[in-house]
């Protein structure tokens, strides 16, 4: 595999925007997950889990008709304006080393933030080989090149967090072309080392807007390396390794997995490594300075580790989420997995694992940010649960009223993070508010009793939110901007048909800390009553339906207010142009735009 240095570029090409679907419904079941991607490209396959169905449901009927928190205290977070400075006068192009200052505290925001959830590397040999580049001064090239490879792309990673945690613009692509001139001299194939390397390129271009790197290949080349390297296989010391080497094989291992799910989930793709294939044993809870010369685990131990195996456990939980929920063909063969003869009471047993897995997120007063990462991932794998998926095409409002609170936490903490100046702006993050937004909105919609019941000024407030968070995201990543526009346009129709049914003032939620419920708020419009008939925005208005499967043409009833009774403020088809196919899609391109060149 090589990557050629003018494939980083500050120019994203803006894509045109793919002409109205016109088929007939059948020919649209196999054709409505195909966005356009990028200028003169062919279309791209996104699937279910990815969420861009609910935001089509919601447009095809749309388009037609403070107090200061407490601060999280993350060493991470202080950095010097003097550093800041230094590294924003740097030139473009291939940068050289900074100074040993800059270089040690740029790793140690990689090795807080990166490393408890992709424990890639292992810290001590990091930071040796680290002081020994130093101690060759101007020699250093002659070192391993798989050590100068892995020093310069943590620095670009770490200078990609920082520069969107202090609004500078920080050189992470410098040190990134500095890093790939020793890309081809690399064992990609044939040794851990390499795969660490490409493992590495693959977090920095979810971290990239400027990264012309296609994430998805990068993603099934890495997991052709593990297959190359025997990493799914569980090799002990018994045959011979290292304690070392036994843990950063499971690391790694599980690494390429917990990506893979990631990535197939947000791009709603396939899963590329099946779990029947491997071994799935899990690395052992020693920290990396006990790796050496430990012979047992600590099972007290609460460093950044046991957070790395937490979040591997969830990955396990993604992928039976995928397999079950999300697989396109319901009629799969015996051998692939068990057969679910309930599958509700499946669900209910899903929902159960993860509320257990969120209660035993380790605890740590030197890892808050993590533990705060870790439940959005909890958050963001208990949404793909409760939506509609291929498996369930219509949950119930039970399950849909619990999306919507699992989606409005999550930009709540994502908000948090913002304000604390801690919120990383990867793909990753953009996709995640994105598609909570979506979802709160999307089950505002069908759940008949959500919306009378939800507080306004709240619905508000966590719209808002989201819209700002994601206009930061959009100083770093040219898809935000956008995303933001069409999700506007959802929010004001939604807001609007709450208004119109005379929303009484009663906070579903509860309570926020600090606020009260008025037992004496009223509504000045009467409420308009809601009816149990289904509408099928699926299907409705040929281009406007879903499609995406035959079973998803049935879905929760509808509040009439909110769909048939929408005006917006302004009227977007005449602002922009889109048709209600085009505009769906625009949100799907514009995202993945910056994902896949």
């Amino acid at each position: 595999m090589s990557v050629p240095v003018d494939n980083l570029s500050t120019n994203i090409p803006q894509a045109n925007p793919p002409a109205p679907i016109g088929r007939a419904p059948d020919e649209r079941v196999h054709e409505i997950g195909f966005v356009a991607v990028g200028s003169n490209s062919d279309q791209r396959y996104v699937g279910p889990s990815s969420g861009h169905f609910l935001a089509r449901a919601m447009l095809s009927r749309t388009l037609r008709n403070s107090n200061e928190p407490e601060r999280i205290n993350d060493p991470s977070s202080s950095f010097s304006p003097s550093i800041i400075n230094e590294l924003v006068k740097a030139a473009r192009g291939p940068l050289p080393l900074p100074e040993k200052h800059t270089a040690l505290q740029l790793s140690r925001v990689y090795f807080d933030i990166i490393h408890p959830q992709y424990p890639i590397l292992h810290e001590p040999s990091f930071f040796l080989a680290l002081d020994q580049i130093y101690e060759h001064n101007d020699g250093y090239s002659d070192m391993d090149k798989p050590i100068l490879f892995q020093v310069y792309i943590v620095l670009a990673i770490s200078s990609s967090i920082v520069s969107s945690r202090a609004r500078f613009h920080v050189p992470g692509e410098s040190y990134c072309l500095s890093a790939l001139q020793y890309f081809d001299e690399l064992s990609i194939e044939n040794s851990l080392s390499g795969l660490q390397c490409l493992l590495l390129l693959l977090i920095f271009t979810l971290h990239s807007p400027f990264m012309r790197v296609n994430v998805w290949y990068v993603n099934y080349q890495c997991i052709a390396c593990l297959l190359d390297l025997g990493l799914q296989r569980d090799i002990t010391t018994s045959s011979g390794i290292s304690l070392l080497t036994q843990e950063m094989r499971t690391r790694v291992f599980w690494t390429v997995l917990a990506l893979d799910r990631t990535i197939a989930t947000m791009m709603g793709r396939p899963i590329g490594l099946r779990d029947e294939a491997c071994e799935l044993r899990f690395p052992q809870n020693i920290d990396d300075h006990d790796l050496v010369g430990v012979s047992a685990p600590n099972e007290e131990a609460t460093g950044a580790i046991s957070f790395s195996i937490h979040l591997f456990k969830l990955t396990k939980l993604n992928s039976e989420i995928k397999y079950v929920a999300n697989s396109i063909v319901r009629q799969a063969p015996p051998y692939a997995y068990l057969p679910i003869t309930d599958i509700h009471a499946w669900n209910q047993d899903m929902l159960r694992q993860l509320d257990e897995w969120v209660a035993e997120i380790p605890q740590s007063n030197h890892h808050q940010f993590i533990r705060i990462v870790c439940e959005l991932r909890y958050l963001s794998v208990k949404m793909l649960l409760l939506r509609p998926s291929p498996a369930i095409p219509t949950p119930s409002s039970a399950s849909l009223t619990a999306c919507h609170e699992v989606a409005c936490r999550s930009i709540q903490l994502y908000g948090q993070l913002y304000r604390q100046d801690m919120l990383v702006h990867d793909w990753i993050t953009l996709h995640g508010i994105v598609f909570s937004t979506i979802t709160m909105l999307y089950c505002l919609r069908v759940v008949p009793d959500l919306a009378p019941k939800t507080k306004l000024d709240v619905v508000m407030s966590d719209l808002s939110l989201s819209l700002s968070l994601i206009s930061a995201s959009g100083e770093h990543w040219s898809g935000a901007k956008r995303c933001r526009e069409i999700l506007d346009e959802l929010g004001r129709s939604t807001v609007q048909g709450i208004k119109n049914l005379g929303t009484p003032q009663v906070n579903h939620r509860g309570s926020r800390e600090g606020e009260e419920a008025n037992p004496n708020a009223s509504s000045s419009t009467a409420s308009i009553p809601y009816t149990q008939a289904p509408v099928d925005i699926l299907t409705t208005g040929g281009d406007a339906g879903l499609g995406f499967i035959p079973s998803l043409a049935t879905p929760p009833s509808i509040a009439p207010g909110m769909l048939a009774n929408d005006t917006f403020l302004f009227n977007p088809v005449d602002q922009y142009g889109f048709s209600d196919s085009i505009n769906v899609d625009d949100i799907m391109r514009n995202l993945f735009d910056d994902f896949i060149p």
